[in-house]
């Protein structure tokens, strides 16, 4: 497939409209869900969601990337592929169900078993499609894996709010997911034009194991640093505290993702062309950076001071223990958005070996910390995900200063100067508008849309004074990414 400009922006745009059409519509199951399903079913299907996420892993053993990747694709890669996935998907499938007993017995969560079995069925409903979606990916088809996430995402949607009002409980979500992962293998059998062969290759698996192997290494190391904190709650607490968690962390998680799907396409691409001219690369560095926190700043921390409200109104009183949860995460989650630009830049530096030791010794470290920590509550659990985060930070940033060769570090932190000062005087106004609305018996709604309304305007009003010429340039910045020419914003200044 040729690759220009209009099939980059094409894919751009469908990939775009898939994140953003794809976690809105989950965003909106879940607040359905939330109000009419108990926190102890949440929690059953986070622990059963880590269990069967480490299976995961093995099936497609990062195959799906590696066909992404491989110069000379042949027609033995992908039977292969398709083989070895269905084989790992039946195989792990089967352990799953086996033994989803003595995983509930363990945990001492008698309705985690029937749970656990069901979900496993659908390790083989990955196997039969990850080769389809590698080649879409491969062709730049976004479109299609649009279409097929939307799809899967409004019928597997309607079919577990049905079942929720059905009385089904726990079962509504596990419903949802197997019909999610079915109508998503049935949509890009019927939009892939390829069809699997009975072969299988001993010299294509290798030649496509010696990458993928590399993927299964990472997607290891971010198991053990993510899922394994929700494995490690429900044993210590229980799944109704694993449920306040999985809502506080499952809500900032997808308004990150919103954010971070477009940031890694922009970064990693100019940091790639810049690499060798080393002072643009540092004034694009500073740039997205200032662009960055002038957007996330005021978000995450609203978010964060109106958890109160936000939770109450989106998911009701029952959902309040989760509030600490959601201000915390919500802290941690804006430092790694920030982040990630250091974590692109290395990348393009060629240094992701530098990411992946830094990931692994910060799995490490998380891994003791929730232990320790789920002893008492899930409060110390995402205190652990905002402190482990801040130790990081250091160390990011020393590495991309030299790789840039910055001997400055106040050169990257003076990039927030402004959207800090802007964000705290935001926040100020909010703490008046509460004391003035406290005695008021208003409506919770439009108090909360208030209180949005006035945290957005105050923030844009401050920062017009504080740097007019910045919000100037960043609708500038804005046009470019959505044209696709944000290399040539930047190469140019």
């Amino acid at each position: 497939m040729e690759i220009n400009k209009r099939n980059v922006l094409r894919g751009i745009t469908w990939s775009a409209a898939d994140k953003w059409g794809t976690q809105l519509l989950s965003f909106l199951v879940i607040l359905i869900l939330a109000r009419l399903l108990s926190p102890e079913a949440f929690g059953l299907v986070a622990m059963a969601s880590a269990v069967i996420s480490f299976f995961n892993m093995w099936v497609d053993q990062g195959l799906t990337k590696a066909i992404i990747q491989v110069d000379e694709l042949t027609e033995s890669h992908l039977n292969t592929a398709f083989w070895a996935n269905m084989i790992f998907g039946v195989v792990f499938g089967s352990i799953g169900w086996l033994g989803a007993g003595a995983i509930a017995s363990f945990y001492q969560e008698s309705a985690l078993q029937n749970v656990i079995s069901w979900l496993s069925l659908g390790l083989v409903l990955t196997g039969l499609s990850q080769v389809q979606i590698a080649i879409l990916r491969r062709e730049l088809d976004f479109k299609s894996l649009a279409m097929r996430s939307v799809i899967a995402k409004v019928v597997a949607g309607v079919a577990g709010i049905a079942g929720a009002l059905g009385g089904l409980g726990v079962y509504s979500l596990v419903l949802q997911l197997l019909i999610q992962q079915g109508v998503s293998a049935l949509v890009l059998w019927i939009k892939s034009d390829w069809k699997p062969r009975f072969e299988f290759s001993g010299i294509s698996f290798r030649e496509l194991f010696s990458y993928s192997i590399k993927v299964t290494f990472g997607e290891l190391i971010y198991f053990a640093s993510s899922r394994m904190g929700d494995l490690i709650i429900a044993y210590f607490l229980g799944t109704k505290e694993l449920g306040y968690f999985n809502i506080g962390y499952n809500v900032v998680q997808r308004l990150s993702s919103l954010i971070d799907g477009t940031l890694k396409q922009v970064t990693f691409s100019v940091f790639s062309r810049l690499q060798n001219d080393l002072p643009r690369l540092r004034k694009a560095i500073r740039q997205i950076l200032e662009y960055l926190s002038f957007i996330v700043l005021p978000i995450f921390s609203g978010v964060a001071f109106l958890a109160p409200e936000i939770i109450q109104v989106l998911f009701g009183d029952k959902w309040l223990p989760s509030i600490p949860v959601f201000r915390l995460m919500a802290l941690a989650v804006l430092i790694r958005i920030l982040l990630r630009v250091n974590g692109q830049a290395i990348f393009a530096l060629g240094r992701p070996d530098w990411i992946l030791g830094i990931n692994g010794a910060e799995a490490v470290l998380r891994l003791g910390l929730f232990t320790l920590a789920a002893q008492y509550n899930v409060v110390y659990i995402a205190a652990v995900h905002l402190g482990t985060t801040l130790v990081i930070v250091p160390i990011y940033v020393a590495l991309t200063n030299k790789l840039i060769e910055e001997d400055r570090w106040s050169a990257y932190f003076q990039n927030f100067r402004n959207p800090v000062l802007g964000a705290s005087l935001m926040l100020a106004s909010l703490s008046a508008l509460k004391f003035l609305l406290r005695s008021n018996s208003m409506d919770s709604i439009l108090e909360l849309a208030i209180a949005i309304l006035t945290g957005g305007v105050s923030y844009l009003g401050l920062m017009f004074l504080l740097d007019p010429e910045f919000i100037r340039e960043s609708g500038k910045f804005a046009v470019n990414v959505v044209h696709s020419e944000w290399i040539d914003f930047f190469s140019s200044k």
